[in-house]
């Protein structure tokens, strides 16, 4: 029996098979539940379903990601920055912050099909999910809809959440999360003219493995659109460019007429970086 029929007959049975007070022999509900956990380990990499289990993504996108960020890095610092106008900094940036994420997001939903009481769930996911809210708002996500919905779950931790309730919140969270940072993914890949990193994560979660190699990549594009430290930018066509949360150093040379401007809307990140936050308004990067 594979895992999608061991896990969808575990799933038709869960309501009799955890029902502890039909008094089920301990050694019946054990077996059950180590099988549901093993069995969940694997399918639950990726969400659009608890039967929905697929293949790691292919390599061959992770690599022309990488490709694509290597050439852009490459770049003068003046073409860097007008690279912002057809690639939105904020898009690497969010894909960057929710990646780092999707290890929590995982375990969570893990953990609610893990336990089979909602006390036991709260005690261990609490931590977790406040790493999961914190995390989404030093991304300056806050108001989102990924910040309510993990927001939301954190809230119910309060009450008396049972395990179906916590699996349900799990599943929409997981749900949410995957379709933005899909999303996210594809509008990437469409501006970087298709290195079709979206194409195998659907509606699911991408698994751990898959989400740590993108962070290299993911990083160095956002480094790509946003350092200029030490560059010598003189020549440049600034107008009309978005620079917010661009890096500089004091040997960055800008257009004379750009020199206050950059000035008066920067704030110190170390002792010689700055950062160009227009209003002083504050932006988030991966450092």
């Amino acid at each position: 029996m594979n895992i999608d029929q061991q896990l969808a007959a575990l799933l038709t049975s869960l309501d009799d098979v955890l029902d502890l007070e039909r008094g089920l022999a301990d050694a019946t509900l054990s077996r059950a539940h180590a099988e549901l956990v093993a069995g969940l380990a694997d399918a639950l990499d990726l969400a659009a379903g608890l039967a929905d289990v697929v293949q790691p993504p292919p390599l061959a996108p992770l690599e022309r990601l990488a490709a694509f960020a290597d050439e852009l890095a490459a770049r003068p610092a003046a073409e860097r920055l007008a690279a912002r106008s057809w690639l939105s900094v904020s898009l690497p940036t969010e894909a960057y912050a929710l990646t780092t994420l999707i290890p929590t997001v995982r375990d969570l939903t893990v953990k609610a099909f893990s336990f089979k009481s909602g006390r036991k769930f709260r005690s261990s996911a609490q931590p977790e999910l406040w790493r999961l809210v914190h995390g989404l708002e030093v991304a300056g996500l806050q108001g989102t809809q990924l910040h309510q919905f993990a927001h939301a779950f954190l809230d119910t931790l309060g009450h008396s959440l049972t395990i179906v309730e916590a699996r349900r919140h799990a599943l929409t969270l997981n749900q949410g999360f995957a379709e933005r940072h899909a999303n996210l993914l594809r509008e990437i890949d469409r501006r970087a003219h298709g290195s079709a990193l979206a194409q195998r994560v659907h509606s699911g979660l991408v698994d751990v493995a898959f989400a740590g190699a993108l962070l290299g990549p993911l990083s160095q594009l956002v480094s790509a659109l946003t350092s200029v430290v030490g560059a010598d930018l003189t020549s440049a066509d600034l107008a009309g460019l978005s620079l917010d949360g661009v890096r500089w150093s004091s040997d960055t040379r800008w257009p004379e007429d750009w020199e206050a401007w950059v000035r008066d809307n920067s704030v110190p990140i170390t002792d010689d970086v700055f950062e160009i936050r227009p209003g002083k308004a504050g932006s988030w990067l991966p450092t």
